[in-house]
């Protein structure tokens, strides 16, 4: 065969390889738009990569075969432009076919925004819906789950091959209410995932999992009590738990500018085993050295020895039976103080002050001792101040107590045990569920990247770990964690079980995922390529972290699926305008988040007023009934004023100022009902619904009191439940301390739809009333 006709001969083919490539591209299009159903990334990359194919072949012969490739041209540029524009035009098809289905015309509903209509018509192979506050989601999901069993796809979806979870009984019982109710559906599988690994372990085992204590907090909390209790029978672990009680939050906190640290650093308190709040970590612990060897101390305690009636003077400490004083000086070894104390020149201005400290001791001859801050940093703080005690006071004795009397003398003793108790049962949970055992904690104790205060707290928490899983062991019993991972490993080693089981899967709350329950949703997906994922959530209210949630799983939900679609639900149809652009404004200081606009509903047209912030007096700091007692006066007037007590909610960071509110309420005279529920949701007595800000989530009120907006260990933003005691139970990249809680603050806002009411306390503000200044009016209590 000569050249030419081997040319003739190899070009034939690649002309014939070309028209086999196009038929088949027109034939695999031409039967997708048959199905009339969304275009799946997945196939559209497969398409496209054909056509880049064809495309390349086409090349290879444009320059001898002018007419041929000028007709396949024309083929590719409408194929692949039909393939860009065909979502789009299918989504406008449905919006006009589906009408009257997200009118709510069909069903007697409110009706969907385009937000939301796209939401449900995006079909994507993994899909993830963005939402805000107020923002629809559930009513989004449940469309969604009408919207696949009754639309015209091909093949249709039967309600037995949709799996929607939920992550608790509250949830699936509001889904499967309003599924029946509203689209009268029934037969979709919806559950949560504790419940789906049961049933899992059962269908793969034929046997149900014996779950150790019933799974119910209360017990295993009560099982974990025993042991922690058991384990302060020793010595060293008594010297660890008060370490732990003593030290302070760790100030890991980041600030967008350096005058809010420093603002920060000069209101922050710090609380004693006596409970009351001094102003540094060094007379914290001083103030603790005292309590622990029971030596009578008064701190901050005004003179009445000097005479001079326009100044007053407040040593740190007074030792009233040895008659001395201590002052504790925050300077540094160059005579220095911290940059944040503030003023023009603050080394000067203390050191001013210190010496007009030193004359008064001087002049009326009073016993002084000083210590000074660079010996804190150094660590021989406590040493020597013992050493300049027993220079001044011949007779005095150092004597400790014993670790039974410090809990007998402990104020608040009892709650600071029980908080404990729930971060070593999260530790526990959050260690599960990355699959760290006792060991490897162990290890990380010795690591230097850890604080002390982790570090003291890893070493009680693992100990309570190994031994509450000996307990686990011994009785043959599995918890919530373990059932949950063994029934993604029966998943994985039985996937043809669940090859054609579901077609959908839905998860509701998706910002509050965990690595067990992520790893399981992923083992379903990898039993079959076209079952499609679609959560729906807002990392914005990721509050659950210690339960073991991990928000990045919903930041990066697109780097660790391909095939994804997000799609955004921007408006807030609860709140009015400020209360939207204030918790827009708190929020936004959080790093770790999606980077997503929301807004009021305009439609509303209700701009709404500024928050009103009652700042009480500084003195109300230790008295809880005067809050209280502030915030009855407030419920009180809006009652009076035609307010219906249905339109008020009542929050707290902690339940323990609602426990009293609640014996306060019912006391009062006229007395105030108080709404009180049953575990499953049952409304036993109606009356102002009262919450801690983690059960609020999903509920909304007109006016909303949050009561507790202070500093402090028991704050807002709290430091006695310290999540980066946690860290060390994590995989993942550190955290900001503060970041949950601002999620936390975030949620309790928007719980609001017209008005907030916030109780403070004089020089204790917390630092997120900082951040939302421009929001809010303060009013003072005098």
């Amino acid at each position: 065969m000569g050249l030419f006709n081997w040319y003739i001969v190899k070009r034939n083919s690649i002309l014939q390889n070309i028209q086999h490539k196009r038929n088949y591209l027109s034939s695999e299009w031409e039967g997708f738009q048959k199905r009339e159903t969304y275009l799946t990334s997945i196939l559209r990359e497969k398409l496209l990569e054909d056509y880049t194919q064809l495309f390349h072949w086409i090349f290879l012969i444009s320059r001898n075969v002018r007419t041929s490739s000028k007709e396949y041209n024309l083929f590719l540029s409408k194929f692949r432009e039909d393939i860009e524009n065909y979502n789009e035009k299918f989504i406008n098809s449905r919006l006009s076919e589906y009408k009257t289905f997200f009118d709510g015309k069909q069903h007697n509903l409110k009706q969907l925004d385009l937000l939301q209509r796209k939401a449900i018509i995006v079909d994507d192979n993994h899909n993830l819906v963005i939402a805000g506050a107020g923002a629809g989601k559930t009513a989004v999901l449940t469309s969604k789950i009408a919207y696949l069993v009754n639309r015209q796809d091909k093949p249709k979806i039967k309600p037995a091959n949709i799996l929607v979870l939920a992550f608790n009984n509250l949830a699936v019982d509001e889904i499967q209410k309003r599924m029946k109710d509203n689209f009268q559906i029934d037969g979709v599988n919806v559950t949560n995932f504790h419940k789906l690994g049961c049933h899992i372990l059962h269908d793969e085992t034929s046997t149900f999992p014996s779950l150790f204590e019933g799974a119910e907090d209360s017990k295993i909390r009560a099982r974990l009590r025993l042991e922690f209790n058991e384990l302060l029978k020793d010595k060293k672990y008594q010297e660890l738990f008060l370490q732990y009680l003593s030290s302070h939050l760790e100030d890991d906190v980041t600030f967008e500018e350096e005058l809010e640290y420093y603002e920060y650093m000069r209101n922050k308190k710090y609380t004693t085993l006596r409970n009351e709040e001094v102003n540094s970590v060094a007379e914290r612990d001083i103030a603790n050295f005292f309590f622990i060897h029971d030596i009578e101390y008064e701190y901050e305690k005004e003179v009445d020895w000097i005479k001079n009636n326009n100044q007053e003077y407040h040593p740190d400490f007074y030792l009233p039976k040895y008659d001395i004083y201590i002052e504790h000086w925050g300077l540094n070894r160059h005579n220095e103080v911290p940059a944040w104390f503030g003023g023009k020149n603050p080394s000067e201005e203390y050191l001013k002050n210190k010496k007009w400290k030193i004359n008064q001791f001087e002049k009326y001859k009073k016993n002084l001792v000083e210590t000074w801050d660079y010996e804190r940093i150094d660590g021989k703080l406590i040493l020597n101040l013992m050493e300049r005690l027993k220079t001044n006071i011949k007779k005095i004795k150092f004597e400790r107590l014993s670790f039974e009397k410090i809990v007998e003398k402990t104020y608040s003793y009892k709650e600071n045990a029980q908080e404990i108790i729930e971060m070593i049962a999260s530790f526990i949970n959050i260690s599960k569920a990355n699959g760290i055992d006792g060991a490897e904690i162990k290890r990380r104790i010795k690591l230097n990247q850890y604080s002390e205060r982790q570090k003291i707290f890893g070493k009680i928490a693992v100990e309570v770990f190994i031994a509450y899983e000996k307990l686990l062991q011994k009785s043959n019993k599995i918890d919530f964690n373990d059932m949950v991972i063994k029934a993604t490993e029966l998943i994985r080693k039985n996937s043809e079980h669940y090859k054609d089981k579901y077609d959908y899967i839905l998860i509701d709350e998706f910002q509050d995922i965990s690595k067990p329950r992520w790893d399981m949703i992923m083992a379903l997906l990898e039993c079959n390529s076209n079952t499609k994922l679609f959560c729906v959530g807002d990392d914005w209210q990721s509050i659950n972290g210690f339960a073991g949630s991990e928000v990045d799983y919903f930041i990066n939900f697109n780097k660790r699926l391909k095939y994804c679609q997000e799609i955004p639900l921007k408006t807030n149809y609860r709140s009015s305008k400020t209360i939207v652009d204030m918790s827009n404004s708190l929020i936004s200081r959080n790093k770790n988040r999606t980077d997503k606009e929301v807004h009021h509903n305009k439609a509303k047209e209700v701009v709404g007023e500024k928050a009103v912030v009652y700042v009480l007096p500084s003195q109300s700091v230790g008295n809880l009934k005067y809050r209280i007692d502030k915030a009855i006066e407030l419920i009180r007037h809006l009652l009076t004023k035609g307010v219906d007590v249905k339109d008020i909610i009542v929050l707290s960071r902690f339940n323990k100022i609602l426990r009293e509110m609640k014996v306060i309420c019912q006391n009062s005279n006229p007395k105030i009902p108080v709404e009180e529920k049953k575990k499953d949701g049952t409304i036993v007595t109606r009356g102002l619904k009262a919450y801690s800000v983690h059960s609020s989530k999903g509920l909304e009120a007109k006016h909303v009191i949050m009561l507790d907006v202070i500093s402090g260990t028991y704050g807002f933003p709290s430091e006695i439940k310290d999540s980066s005691v946690l860290e060390m139970a994590r995989n993942n990249k550190k955290r900001d301390i503060f970041e949950e809680e601002r999620r936390l603050f975030y949620v309790a806002l928007t719980r609001s739809k017209e008005f907030v009411y916030m109780f403070t306390i004089k020089d204790r503000q917390s630092i997120f009333l900082k951040e939302i200044k421009d929001y809010i009016e303060e009013i003072r209590i005098n």
